[in-house]
């Protein structure tokens, strides 16, 4: 019952989740892969070798036993998990999982507790009153030992400080759950690895916040998605999911993707956009430098001011202030001064019209008649996309469209019902399934009264496919797919049930076989009944299952013997072409064995499905059906019926070759003595057949090979006269089946 240290940790409990998992939890909450909800109460049970926090805050107990590497806690109060009492109410700690000095038996400690898939666990764990561990501190036996103490300073004291050191980038002294302080510094980059991609465009957004190496994203539309509401403040970033050489600060807009895992939402890839707006300088953090070196990032000292006397340099003859003509065109000027050397060095006198640059960025007096009468016409406003789908529905008919797009082809194919278009595969009419409206969503779109041109992307894209009817757009896909796989199907069923028909006639008519059934019974007569004659006259047959146990029956003398050879040998010694007339009867049973009738039956009844599918699409169709071209709508009509005709013929034809095999099956489980008494049951005793007859075919003929190149194994199994030798067996060249 002890507990060995893992192997590996998992994520730690502020990390992020997995990638590839789903929001499948009883509260809507998002669970990484591999995992499985393991209580009523949804609980989440992670997979192997990853774990999941289980308290909100530090729990007390005490250290009942310490192994060297790992060891067990009595926890001061009860923790509400399903694996509570997998070992006795104790929580397992490891010592890659302590913070702060070593542990010793009988002490007091402090802890998170988390779940794995070995149980309970406990990590961050240090002694009561302990702080944690600081970053390359190690001490004896590979324990993490801290240099930082407790902070004692009063609380306005340690506000100001941590207020402070927040704006020269240190790390900052904040109050854990426990209430002793402790120094934290940058937050660390979330786990790439861990994480899936919510949307596949990207979106925009302002950054609300902004301190030290992570900030808040603010979108104007709120993201569908059930881990938005764990965030209030909106989508988190981090410095590092910002693109080299871009700065954050507060107000600054943004683009990026947005990614999800087990801690809500957040942004990646981010980058600014154009038309920036100058950065707050009040708000904290604002100018911090991302991948750089700066302010901000929570490390090293504010730099001291530059002395007084390095500063001395030439004063610069400083830009006058003016009005502008209207609007303020954003350009930093320069004075001539420092200028020299450059581009801009004796500047040129360039004329200018003023009276047209007046004309035109002056700013009019409000109510005017020259403003009114503009030669330059305002911008129009952006018109709101009309939205008729949900957003995540028109997420997934993008992702689909954007696989396979609906081109003219497709379209055209489609309302034809051109089997043989080229534009229409198999694997395209598979991905269009996917993306198809329903029938509520397509009356919606059919519904939508107003211009096309005001509806998004994705709705313009189905309005043509909403519009098919008769049959709608779905089973029109779903023809088509039959119709491209209906003569393979047909072909492979047909090819399946032809091959178990042969092979039972093939063994009810062969002569070889019955005779060598005659010498099995008289064999099988002789050894179980000691050659006695009244058996022979009342023995008249055998269940054909001990054919398959001929090549196990050894002779106790010679274990190289077994009655197969036996049979072999005298079945050659009255006709020398016996054996191989016998192979090649039983040849075609091989592949009827690994042609069980059952799966045959469920594919003919799904193919008669599909062919009164067609039959009722093509009779529900009215006359006179409106169609972009003329006469296209009878010539789909056409097509339709004529596939329908052909399809009702297929099903028919496959039943009658069903019918025909059960038959051939019920007559030879007749003829060999293996009764039916149930209809239901000839399939299975069907597949039976087949397979007893094909092990008992390969046997015989490796034992007839073995007798064949094996003059003594020949010799021992058949005595012509006692204390004659016979000579070898000559078997004609044949192969056997399978």
């Amino acid at each position: 019952g002890k507990r060995a240290p893992p192997i590996g940790k998992g994520p730690s409990a502020g990390s992020k989740g997995g990638a590839g998992g789903k929001w499948t939890s009883p509260g809507g909450k998002w669970a990484p892969p591999g995992g499985k909800w393991a209580s009523p109460a949804g609980k989440w049970a992670p997979p192997p070798g990853e774990r999941a926090r289980i308290s909100k805050r530090r729990i007390s107990g005490q250290l009942v036993q310490w192994k060297g590497k790992y060891g067990w806690i009595h926890p001061s109060e009860p923790i509400n998990h399903p694996e509570v009492d997998r070992h006795s109410g104790k929580v397992y700690i490891g010592i890659e999982d302590i913070e702060g000095p070593e542990l010793t038996d009988k002490c007091m400690v402090s802890f998170v507790a988390y779940a794995d898939d070995t149980g309970i666990g406990a990590m961050h764990c240090r002694r009561e009153g302990g702080a944690p561990a600081a970053k390359g501190a190690a001490g004896k036996g590979g324990v993490i030992k801290t240099n930082l103490k407790q902070s004692a300073r009063p609380a306005a004291a340690a506000k100001g400080q941590a207020k402070g050191a927040d704006k020269a980038g240190k790390k900052i002294a904040v109050k854990t759950e426990l209430g002793e302080a402790e120094e934290r510094g940058p937050a660390p980059p979330p786990d790439k690895a861990a994480r899936w991609k919510v949307i596949p465009n990207r979106v925009v957004g302002k950054v609300i916040r902004w301190r030290g190496n992570t900030g808040w994203i603010k979108t104007p539309e709120r993201i569908d998605c059930p881990g938005a509401p764990r965030h209030r403040r909106g989508i988190y970033l981090h410095e590092a999911d910002v693109k080299k050489g871009y700065e954050m600060f507060v107000g600054a807009q943004v683009s990026f993707l947005v990614y999800a895992d087990a801690e809500g939402l957040g942004a990646m890839h981010v980058m600014l956009t154009k038309d920036q707006p100058g950065p707050d300088a009040e708000s904290p953090g604002a100018k911090a430098k991302v991948n750089g070196k700066g302010k901000g990032k929570g490390k090293g000292k504010v730099p001291a001011p530059a002395p007084k006397a390095a500063a001395k340099a030439a004063p610069s003859t400083p830009i006058p202030k003016a009005t502008p003509l209207g609007k303020r065109f954003e350009m930093k000027m320069l004075a001539k001064d420092k200028v020299e050397g450059t581009v801009f060095a004796d500047l040129a006198d360039v004329s200018v019209d003023v009276a047209c640059l007046r004309a035109l960025f002056e700013e009019q007096p409000k109510g005017s008649k020259k403003n009114r009468r503009s030669s330059c016409p305002a911008p129009r406003a952006k018109r709101e996309q009309v939205e008729l789908l949900p957003l995540g529905r028109a997420q997934s008919v993008m992702i689909a469209l954007k696989k396979q797009p609906l081109t003219p082809g497709v379209l055209r194919a489609l309302e034809l019902l051109d089997f043989d278009a080229e534009a229409l595969t198999p694997e395209v009419c598979q991905v269009l399934l996917g993306a198809v409206p329903s029938p509520e969503e397509a009356g919606t779109l059919r519904g939508y009264s107003g211009d096309p041109a005001e509806l998004r992307d994705v709705e313009r894209q189905l309005l043509p496919l909403a519009t098919m009817q008769h049959p709608s757009v779905g089973e029109r896909l779903r023809i088509m797919l039959f119709k491209c796989t209906m003569q393979d199907l047909c072909g492979n069923v047909k090819g399946d049930l032809t091959s178990v028909r042969t092979a039972l006639d093939d063994a009810r008519s062969s002569i070889a076989f019955r005779v060598v059934l005659h010498h099995t019974v008289r064999l099988g007569t002789m050894i179980n009944f000691n050659g006695g004659a009244e058996a022979s006259a009342v023995v008249g047959g055998f269940n054909l299952d001990a054919l398959a146990r001929m090549a196990q029956f050894k002779a106790p003398g010679n274990s190289r013997v077994s009655l197969m050879h036996v049979l072999v040998a005298q079945v050659f010694a009255a006709d020398a072409d016996l054996p191989r007339k016998l192979v090649e009867d039983l040849r075609s049973v091989h592949r009827a064995a690994e042609r069980p009738i059952a799966p045959l039956v469920e594919d003919i009844a799904a193919f008669c499905s599909e062919a009164d599918h067609i039959a009722a699409c093509a009779a529900a169709r009215p006359d006179g059906v409106e169609c972009s071209a003329e006469g296209a709508s009878a010539s789909a009509s056409a097509r339709l019926a004529t596939l329908a005709r052909s399809a009702t013929a297929e099903a028919a034809g496959l039943r009658e070759q069903l019918a025909s095999a059960r038959q051939a099956a019920k007559a030879a489980l007749a003829y060999f003595a293996m009764p039916v008494f149930q209809p239901k049951d000839i399939d299975a005793k069907a597949l039976e057949l087949c397979a007893l007859l094909s092990s008992f075919a390969s046997a015989f003929e490796r034992a007839r090979a073995q007798i064949a190149s094996d003059p003594l194994l020949a010799a021992a199994c058949h005595r012509k006269a006692p204390g004659a030798r016979p000579k070898a067996m000559q078997v004609p060249d044949c192969q056997a089946g399978g």
